[in-house]
């Protein structure tokens, strides 16, 4: 069985190769080879292949091989599933942890060098890092702020000077996505951002090693987590081979590798019974993007109220060194959350069973419904212990999936949350949706939300989903809650 899973592990890293040479540019002398052999119809998609990704700015998105990579992406999902039918039905029966982490790492190393697929919040991260570490406070001030010319201010002038330090700055610069919109991020992850530029400014590989390292230490967590839980390490396949999980840390360096890091590690404290390490894990993932916020009905049987103070009091003070930046004290603080209050209101894209509530009521009181069903299901969950880890597993799968769905905006990478718990506790429709969610990329080609697709994607999903009861009318418990996640 090694043999066969040798075998797709080799395709698979085939596919990644051909997706990297597709995203660099395949280049004039393979394009008159392609135009040679291939049937005229398709000559015209070659001149695509021939831009590749590294011109994504700097041509038309139809000028750009999606179809390519949508095509590419799919084939490496069909050989994930075959992977992962392997690892289900004989997972007991033989061990091949060091071959499934050693493809794990070759398809992310095949894809680390490429140009961005569809992708420019890197370049924000860059410059936010910069910024941060040149004193200015990123949440007070927007990118756009670095176009004043001649400065009036003394920021400005800074702002603008880091803009101009180098071509390579001015390039970085331009690939910025709304510039007008300040910081997002939380301290953990600008913190990180300001390392990298201490390190390396301006350098697109050093920021992605940076999000890889903490994939990879991710992939470890996994597998001490398995072995606590006396389960499989082969289980880590699931994480380790996951296209989405590949393309959108790997190659497009999203910072939700460092939270998900952070979540695993509380994790695994949770099962240690570690309190201190569970509050370092959590607060950590928090601060490295709010999503982890909805788990604490999970982690407070472990930390208590004064755990959740603690977690509460340190997310405060982490915030403090970027008020005190160019503001002569805290009078910066209603500027800190103005990024995030802006992507709330402004930001929808791929969205679920928001969409459809937002039809009916209008999608102020969608996002009103969608919180209050949020922090209901928290309530419902925060009244079970969690003696196992496998029933907090489940709890987890389950907050993340309804926040998921309930979502205003649903981008690929925010997806990649639940993937680490799903070899844990194995959900069909969940491991649909790593897949699905791929579809909105189709979107790029007319820069716009193509809705028939979102509406197919998520109809799978949820027509996965539905079948299962959500509530167990026999007891009524919060456990059978959960267990809708492990289907």
């Amino acid at each position: 069985m090694k043999r066969r899973l040798f075998f797709i592990g080799s395709a698979t890293l085939a596919v990644y190769a051909l997706m990297a040479w597709a995203a660099i540019g395949i280049g004039d002398r393979s394009a008159a080879v392609l135009r040679s052999i291939l049937p005229h119809v398709l000559h015209p998609t070659i001149g695509q292949w021939e831009n590749g990704f590294a011109r994504f700015y700097d041509v038309p998105n139809s000028a750009v091989p999606i179809v390519t990579f949508l095509a590419l992406l799919a084939a490496a999902f069909v050989l994930y599933a075959a992977a992962i039918r392997v690892i289900v039905k004989l997972q007991d029966r033989f061990d091949s942890l060091k071959l499934i982490l050693g493809f794990g790492v070759a398809f992310r190393l095949v894809l680390f060098p490429a140009p961005l697929i569809l992708e420019n919040d890197l370049y924000r991260y860059l410059w936010e890092g910069k910024v941060a570490l040149a004193g200015v406070s990123p949440y007070r001030h927007a990118p756009i702020g670095a176009f004043c010319d001649p400065c009036d201010d003394e920021i400005g002038k800074q702002l603008s000077d880091l803009r101009r330090e180098s071509p390579q700055s001015e390039m970085i610069f331009s690939r910025i996505g709304r510039k007008d919109v300040p910081a997002v991020y939380p301290p953990v992850s600008m913190g990180l951002f300001a390392l990298v530029a201490a390190i390396r400014p301006d350098s697109e590989l050093a920021m992605k090693a940076m999000i890889l390292g903490f994939d990879i230490a991710t992939m470890v967590v996994i597998v001490f987590i398995l072995k606590a839980m006396k389960r499989s390490p082969a289980a880590v396949l699931i994480y380790a081979w996951s296209p989405l999980v590949i393309k959108e840390f790997a190659n497009s360096g999203h910072l939700d590798a460092i939270g998900i890091f952070f979540l695993l590690l509380a994790f695994w404290f949770w099962i240690r019974r570690s309190r201190v390490g569970v509050i370092a894990g959590w607060t950590g993932s928090i601060l490295s993007k709010y999503f982890a916020v909805v788990l604490a009905p999970i982690f407070w049987r472990r930390i208590g109220l004064a755990g959740l103070i603690a977690a509460g009091i340190v997310s405060v003070l982490s915030f403090v060194p970027f008020l005190l930046m160019d503001t002569g004290g805290m009078a910066g603080i209603s500027n800190t959350f103005s990024g995030f209050v802006t992507f709330g209101k402004e930001w929808k894209f791929n969205a679920g069973l928001f969409r459809v509530i937002e039809f009916a009521v209008g999608t102020q009181m969608a996002k009103f419904i969608g919180a209050a069903v949020i922090l209901g299901l928290m309530a419902l969950l925060a009244r079970n212990k969690y003696d196992s880890p496998r029933r907090a597993a489940r709890a987890i799968l389950l907050l993340l999936f309804a926040s998921l769905v309930l979502s205003p905006i649903v981008n690929p990478w925010y997806v990649t949350w639940i993937v680490p718990f799903l070899c844990l506790t194995i959900s069909p429709a969940m491991l649909a949706l790593t897949a699905l969610v791929n579809v909105s990329y189709a979107g790029f080609i007319d820069s716009r939300e193509i809705l028939w697709l979102t509406a197919v994607e998520w109809g799978i999903v949820l027509g996965l989903i539905i079948p299962w009861s959500l509530w167990n009318p026999r007891n009524g418990s919060a456990e059978s809650v959960a267990r809708a996640a492990d289907l």
